[in-house]
């Protein structure tokens, strides 16, 4: 339907006008309106079936594909597996790594295990939309202010877990510190 509507903008409304779905969660009208300096709207705690979301940060996925895991973080990922979902820069980040250290034999099993992290998540990764980009800009913006060094691809994943009302799953609590979002550190389970 959404495909649709930008083919024909005829279908939700005038010619020129940003056609939306009449289906469009409010929240996500917001996020499409939002000018840089406002407050960003956020996705309804709850909004993904019952509970909120918990973005995976790199450092956890890459906590998982270790010979030897931490057994607090297996545990944590378990309990909470309903709730996880991945943002595809965690997933890029993993996957440069493993480019990285190619030809090493270990490449190809951080390949099958980072295979293994899309199948079972394949309906809840989440990428970098128009709203998470002024998003990412927000949160960058903050941290230079604040005399935070955050890496683009922290403040990308940042972004796509804020527009999506999401928790942030992560080792690197300071370095997200700044980002306004509800940080969890599965090692402290």
């Amino acid at each position: 339907m959404w495909s649709n509507a930008r083919l024909n903008p005829m279908r939700f409304g005038k010619r020129g006008a940003n056609p939306r779905p009449p289906s469009m969660p409010a929240w996500r009208q917001a996020a499409a309106r939002h000018r840089p300096g406002e407050d960003y709207p956020r996705r309804p705690r709850g909004s993904y079936g019952a509970r909120a979301l918990i973005f995976v940060d790199t450092n956890v996925m890459s906590e998982t594909l270790k010979k030897v895991p931490n057994a607090a973080v297996l545990a944590w990922l378990v309990r909470n597996d309903a709730e996880l979902a991945l943002p595809t820069v965690a997933i890029g980040e993993i996957a440069f790594g493993i480019q990285k250290i190619r030809p090493d034999e270990r490449a190809d099993r951080l390949e099958q295990g980072l295979s293994q992290w899309c199948h079972r998540f394949a309906d809840r990764i989440f990428g970098l939309t128009v709203e998470a980009a002024l998003a990412y800009g927000e949160i960058m913006g903050t941290a230079r202010r604040q005399g935070r060094g955050m890496s683009a691809p922290d403040g990308m994943i940042a972004a796509i877990a804020r527009v999506n009302g999401g928790r942030l799953a992560t080792r690197n609590l300071s370095d997200f510190g700044s980002a306004g979002l509800d940080l969890i550190s599965p090692w402290d389970f």
